[in-house]
C-alpha cells in the first residue's frame, strides 16, 4: 500500500449529497468510467445551476431523463428512489443517520440498487471512512495485480481467495476507504 501512495491518489472526501450519490450510483452500474461520466454529464446538466438535481427529478420525474442514454432498468429504479424520497421514507437526512449496515440494506431493498451501489453511497454520499466493496471488479483487479499476483496459483479455491482478500482489507480498517481509492486510482480509473 505505501507503494500505491506514491502514485498520489487524490484524498478521500465527501463528494456528493446522498440522493445525487444514490442517482450517480445508478448512472454508473455496469457501465465503464468514461461512458457513466458522459451520461452523468449530461444529467447534471439538465439542472442547471438554478437547481438542484434532487430538485428536478421530485419535480418533473423520470422523464427529464429520457434522452440521457439510461437503460428502462436504470430509469425504473431511479423511479423508485424519486418515489421514496417524495413518500417522505428516505431523505438525505434519514438516510445519512443509518449505520454503514442498515443503509446497504435500505438501499438493496429497491432492484437495481445492490452493494455495489450502497458502498458507493457510503464511499461518495457520507465520506464513510472504513468502506472497501471486496466484489467490486476493480477492487478485485488491483488486488490481484498489487497484492496476489505471485500467489495466484497458490489458491486451490475461490474460497481461499476470498479469505485471504478479507484477511489484507482487514489490516486497513478503520480507513479502507482510503484504501479502496487508493487501489481504484492505482488502475487508473478513479471514479470521476
Amino acid at each position: 500500500m505505501v507503494r500505491l501512495f506514491r502514485l498520489e491518489p487524490e484524498p478521500p472526501r465527501k463528494l456528493y449529497g446522498v440522493f445525487d450519490s444514490i442517482i450517480r450510483a445508478i448512472v454508473s452500474q455496469q457501465i465503464s468510467n468514461k461512458a457513466a461520466h458522459r451520461i452523468w454529464s449530461k444529467v447534471e446538466g439538465l439542472a442547471g445551476c438554478d437547481q438542484s438535481l434532487q430538485a428536478l427529478l421530485l419535480d418533473r420525474g423520470i422523464s427529464v431523463l429520457s434522452d440521457v442514454g439510461l437503460s428502462r432498468t436504470k430509469l425504473s429504479t431511479i423511479e423508485t428512489v424519486i418515489q421514496r424520497y417524495r413518500s417522505g421514507e428516505w431523505s438525505d437526512i434519514s438516510l445519512s443517520s443509518l449505520s454503514d449496515e442498515a443503509l446497504i440494506k435500505a438501499l438493496t431493498s429497491v432492484k437495481g440498487l445492490g452493494p455495489w451501489s450502497a458502498n458507493a453511497v457510503l464511499i461518495f454520499g457520507l465520506g464513510r471512512p472504513d468502506v472497501c466493496p471486496i466484489d467490486d471488479f476493480g477492487i478485485k483487479t488491483a488486488l490481484k495485480k498489487h497484492y496476489l499476483s505471485l500467489q495466484m496459483a497458490d489458491f486451490a479455491t475461490r474460497t481461499e481467495l476470498n479469505k485471504t482478500v478479507k484477511l489484507i482489507v482487514g489490516n486497513w480498517a478503520p480507513y479502507r476507504t482510503v484504501a479502496t481509492l487508493v487501489l481504484w486510482h492505482s488502475l487508473g480509473n478513479a471514479p470521476q
